[in-house]
């Protein structure tokens, strides 16, 4: 990459309001390390959330690679990477809570017909 020359971060993905820097750090990389990588990996998660009170989920880990690109430095592709990995796993945080949310249904469900099942054989024997 010649000296001064920015990277374009318009194919990345959009990003959280938290993750912005990255995407401005990923375009302020300029110098590489020295080292012959072809890909790098990051690692995202675990991260365990509890919407509801003794009730939690774990999203992650989730593990993102990519190719470092020709004129790209190893910086840059690390930043890429990350970036898709935090993306993944604010889709894998929706696609979970939604599980977690409908588990948690099914429970109450489940509860509420096991106690009327109870109340009509109490009422009965009383």
């Amino acid at each position: 990459m010649a000296e001064g020359t920015r990277t374009e971060v318009s194919h990345l993905p959009h990003l959280p309001d938290g993750e912005e820097n990255l995407r401005k750090l990923y375009a302020s990389v300029n110098t590489g390390s020295g080292l012959d990588l072809k890909i790098v990996a990051v690692t995202v998660g675990p991260e365990t959330y509890s919407p509801i009170k003794y009730n939690s989920f774990t999203v992650g880990p989730i593990t993102v690679g990519c190719d470092i690109k020709p004129g790209e430095t190893i910086e840059g592709a690390y930043i890429r990477a990350h970036i898709q990995a935090a993306a993944l796993l604010e889709c894998e945080y929706k696609l979970s809570l939604a599980r977690h949310f409908g588990r948690l249904k099914d429970a109450v469900k489940a509860a509420a017909k096991e106690s009327m099942g109870r109340d009509v054989v109490d009422h009965v024997r009383g």
